[in-house]
């Protein structure tokens, strides 16, 4: 069993895995700014998880994915256009 919030973000019990995540719709996400938006670049470091609950407004320049991303099962027809 692990359990880190600043470190792994990740929670492990037997087969059951649980993460820690950030939410791209909160403003907390961004530092208390506004979401990214058409012609911003994004960067996921690693031991963050995003979590994508909506749709990026616009056309991201560059997303760099070196943590975890992950579309909300429950979010129908999001669009991530990078």
């Amino acid at each position: 069993m692990s359990v880190s919030v600043n470190g792994l973000n990740a929670f492990v019990h037997r087969t059951v895995e649980f993460f820690y995540a950030s939410i791209w719709s909160d403003t907390d996400t961004w530092g208390g700014e506004f979401e990214p938006a058409d012609g911003d670049a994004i960067h996921v470091p690693v031991g963050q998880v995003l979590l994508v609950d909506k749709s990026p407004v616009g056309v991201l320049m560059a997303v760099i994915v070196e943590g975890i991303l992950l579309f909300a099962e429950n979010a129908k027809g999001i669009n991530f256009d990078a």
